[in-house]
């Protein structure tokens, strides 16, 4: 905290190093931050955005040194989720790129460098899945049922509990952009837009898709009928949930690949498994693509889910017998003991996992021996 100045003003710009904005997701309000900023900044200090989907290069337009700035795109909640997206624009400099990963690590994140393009990589694969999540819903069946069949997939949290985490007017403005950028696959969902007009923003306003009291998320019972839809399916099964839903993400993660997003594919799987929450022991959804497949390692792979499961409920258990004890401190919830989900499987359940899940130079077998991503986590185009 000592290393916080509060000021009212744009005095001190002149001795930073590395100037990030993170204001509203608006591109006129973001060019007229960074007019303001570039004058009075050092004509080497590095410039950043925290955008989640506006594009690098049309922010660096109005600026008169645009090779220095690049996106640095952090992931909700900022504290847990280990990535972030380094994102390189058409002029965006070597020396930019460079600083900006570099900067990433001190502060103890994993840096993925992506090219300027919409929604960059998670955002991008995100959409599909959220917007196959409201089809499934559309269809009849129950929200609890779809986030239930991803959390056991092994996701940290379903897809609308995501949305109501990330925010549903965040989750409307990406999805605008992106069904600009690609309108043959990712329509906007009518469902956001009542919530939006219902002023539902998520856990921030206290309702979305669920009701959030005290920290805690609840069902709503009177979401069909807010979103206007009567359809409801009893008795069926629900296997074509997850089914549906890891399809969507693999599918986009491929078209990622093919446009040459990010450097390759392991870099794709390592973003989602980082900046996502997509199930390390999966190894991301292109490596889960390669082994859920006949012939593959299928069953090997789901023998790793259900010991990653088994795993993570004794770490849990464990932790609760301390807290009983009064091992830990009353404002350390025992489910998060201040680990995140990641360095939990990655302390205690990805060192089973190795001859299932390792992937090359960049394998979560190298993830569990070394203790954290490698260098060669960070090459990007």
């Amino acid at each position: 905290m000592a290393r916080i100045t509060p000021t009212l003003d744009l005095t001190g710009f002149g001795r930073a190093d590395f100037v990030m904005e993170a204001v509203v997701e608006d591109l006129d309000v973001k060019r007229r931050v960074f007019g303001e900023i570039e004058v009075r900044v050092r004509p080497d200090a590095v410039l950043a955005t925290n955008t989640s989907s506006l594009s690098v290069d049309a922010l660096a337009g109005g600026l008169v040194r645009p090779e220095r700035l690049c996106g640095f795109h952090f992931f909700n909640p900022v504290h847990r989720m280990p990535l972030v997206e380094v994102v390189r624009g058409a002029r965006t400099s070597d020396r930019t790129l460079v600083t900006a990963v570099a900067l990433a690590r001190r502060l103890g994140k994993t840096p993925v460098v992506v090219r300027d393009a919409p929604g960059f990589v998670v955002n991008r694969i995100l959409m599909p899945y959220l917007r196959e999540a409201m089809y499934l819903l559309e269809e009849g069946y129950a929200l609890r049922d779809i986030d239930g069949a991803m959390r056991d997939f092994g996701m940290p949290m379903g897809p609308f509990e995501v949305v109501d985490e990330v925010g549903i007017d965040v989750a409307h403005k990406v999805a605008g952009i992106l069904a600009q950028a690609f309108p043959d696959r990712m329509e906007p969902s009518p469902a956001l837009e009542k919530l939006l007009a219902a002023g539902r923003l998520g856990r921030k306003s206290g309702a979305g898709f669920y009701r959030h009291r005290g920290g805690k998320r609840q069902p709503e019972p009177e979401l069909r009928a807010l979103l206007d839809l009567s359809r409801q399916r009893r008795g069926q099964p629900l296997d074509p949930i997850e089914e549906r839903l890891v399809l969507a993400m693999i599918n986009e993660a491929s078209r990622c690949l093919e446009d040459r997003v990010a450097a390759d594919a392991g870099a794709i799987d390592i973003a989602m498994v980082f900046g996502a929450g997509f199930p390390p022991f999966r190894g991301g959804p292109l490596r889960h693509a390669d082994t859920d497949r006949p012939g593959g390692d299928r069953d090997a792979a789901h023998r790793a889910a259900r010991r990653a499961r088994r795993s993570l409920r004794a770490v849990q258990a464990a932790q609760r017998s301390r807290a009983a004890r009064g091992v830990l401190h009353r404002d350390r919830r025992w489910y998060g003991c201040r680990l995140t989900w990641a360095q939990e499987l990655n302390k205690n359940v990805v060192r089973s996992l190795r001859g299932v899940t390792a992937r090359g130079p960049v394998g979560l077998g190298r993830l569990a021996r070394s203790g954290g991503l490698g260098p060669s986590a960070a090459i990007g185009p």
